[in-house]
């Protein structure tokens, strides 16, 4: 037993000096300091976690860090640090509103932007993230499309459900898939441009069905 637990002190000796520390300042100005493991790959501060922080200061210190879902921030006066996230490809925000969205442009490696119940001032301008191949706005009372595109490259989904968009502009783009369920669009003709039909979990790819809210 006494060697058991020699062994649990000494794993929790070396992560305790590899651990990376995350700051969090909350709207009532309190500050906490959590420890993470330095390979994590992966983030999610949404619902209760997210509720209420103002800055998180330090995760530039993940090395590794692929995927972060960030909700609920109302009181987060910037988003610019994510601009030191330059390995992450998957960013998620729920119910937030951004007064600028600029700073996604500095994220070099994204792949897929999600956007669940959000409000954005600006269209998102795909020609600035080079390897995006998956786009989501929905749930969000959009009431025009969200994303310019002026030529495909690696985007194959754009997915606006649950709004008010009557018009999608990229029609000519038949291999990009468009899932506009719950909008006022009338059928399109365009079999990649998908309105009603199946359940709306099937008609989301397989591969990004784990974004589904």
């Amino acid at each position: 037993m006494k060697k058991i637990i020699f062994f649990l002190l000494i794993i929790t000796t070396v992560f305790m000096l590899d651990a990376v520390e995350i700051t969090f300042r909350y709207f009532d100005g309190t500050i906490i300091t959590r420890q993470y493991d330095p390979n994590t790959e992966m983030l999610r501060f949404t619902l209760g976690t997210g509720r209420n922080i103002v800055e998180i200061l330090g995760l530039e210190q993940f090395k590794n860090l692929r995927e972060l879902w960030l909700g609920m921030t109302a009181f987060m006066e910037s988003y610019d640090f994510l601009k030191k996230l330059t390995t992450l490809e998957v960013l998620v925000f729920q119910d937030i509103y951004f007064s600028n969205i600029d700073f996604i442009y500095s994220l070099s490696s994204l792949r897929k932007l999600i956007f669940q119940n959000c409000g954005v001032n600006s269209k998102i301008d795909a020609s600035r993230l080079p390897y995006l191949e998956y786009f989501e706005f929905t749930n969000s009372q959009l009431n025009e499309f969200p994303i310019k595109i002026v030529e495909k490259r690696n985007i194959n989904t754009i997915n606006i459900a649950f709004n008010n968009i009557t018009f999608i502009p990229v029609a000519d783009y038949k291999c990009i898939l468009i899932i506009a369920t719950g909008n006022p669009i009338s059928d399109t003709g365009n079999p990649n441009i998908i309105t009603s039909g199946r359940s709306f979990f099937h008609t989301v790819p397989e591969r990004y069905r784990r974004f589904v809210r």
